[in-house]
């Protein structure tokens, strides 16, 4: 009997949009298990308790009345939740009555597939063409410095397989990293900065060749988390917890926000 990823998306009481909230600003990056952790009785899915609770926010259509974030951590304002999702792993024969039952108490089901890189049809040498000086060169990187263009005060968060940042200095590429913005999957441990190194490394050495001062925010979301998965992949899910942790720090209020913008 086969077993099919799913992700479901439900509305939380006021308790569970609570400890949503909270664990992700608690878990330091890491899907942790969530206190009180409570989904929707569903007999025919088997949760993902490590997975715990991911809020989805909700916006207006003004930014000025969409709520902030960052007031929770300072004993503020709540913000408002949406929904939540979790995930977990249904048998293909009761996909059926599963979503039927799901539908009929309306819960929100979608598949959850894998993710990876695109590698079909993809036609490049097997190196490097020219240096970083080069490089910088070709895009005048010397002029943007002179007008302020550095990335001073910019984050680049690296949605990939993770960074490594020796590799990076032993390439002549000395990069900052703040670590309190990140997120892993909880099948692996690397502190930020620390993965090794593949396609995460590259787009990070890429990335600052234009951007010296800009500073890093390490996201391997493509680290696999699945049995037999390859060597670059996860699963949807973990995109979406990922990208929570993102839209949280950029949802802050602006005098409260560590970085002047964020590119992803």
């Amino acid at each position: 009997m086969s077993k099919l990823n799913v992700i479901v998306e439900f509305t939380p009481s006021p308790t569970q949009s609570r400890e949503a909230v909270f664990s992700m600003f608690n878990k330091s990056g890491q899907t942790n298990e969530v206190p009180g952790f409570n989904p929707p009785d569903l007999e025919q899915v088997e949760f993902d308790i490590g997975f715990g609770m991911v809020p989805i926010p909700m916006f207006e259509d003004s930014p000025e009345s969409s709520f902030a974030f960052g007031e929770l951590r300072d004993g503020g304002q709540e913000p408002q939740i949406q929904s939540v999702i979790a995930r977990g792993t249904v048998d293909e024969e009761a996909l059926e009555v599963f979503e039927r039952r799901a539908e009929s108490e309306g819960i929100k089901v979608f598949s959850d597939p894998a993710i990876s890189s695109l590698q079909w049809g993809v036609s490049h040498p097997p190196g490097p063409i020219g240096s970083l000086r080069s490089v910088r060169s070709r895009l005048n990187v010397s002029t943007l410095e002179q007008n302020g263009l550095d990335g001073r005060g910019v984050a680049i968060a690296i949605m990939d397989t993770g960074i490594n940042l020796t590799h990076l200095r032993h390439n002549g590429i000395y990069a900052q990293l703040d670590p309190s913005i990140t997120w892993s999957p909880a099948t692996h441990s690397p502190f930020p900065g620390h993965w090794p190194v593949g396609h995460g490394t590259m787009c990070a050495y890429d990335a600052l060749i234009s951007a010296q001062k800009a500073t890093l925010l390490d996201f391997p979301i493509l680290q696999s988390t699945r049995r037999g998965g390859s060597a670059m992949d996860g699963l949807l899910s973990d995109a979406i917890a990922a990208y929570s942790v993102l839209l949280l720090e950029m949802s802050r209020p602006a005098n409260r926000r560590a970085y002047s913008a964020i590119v992803v």
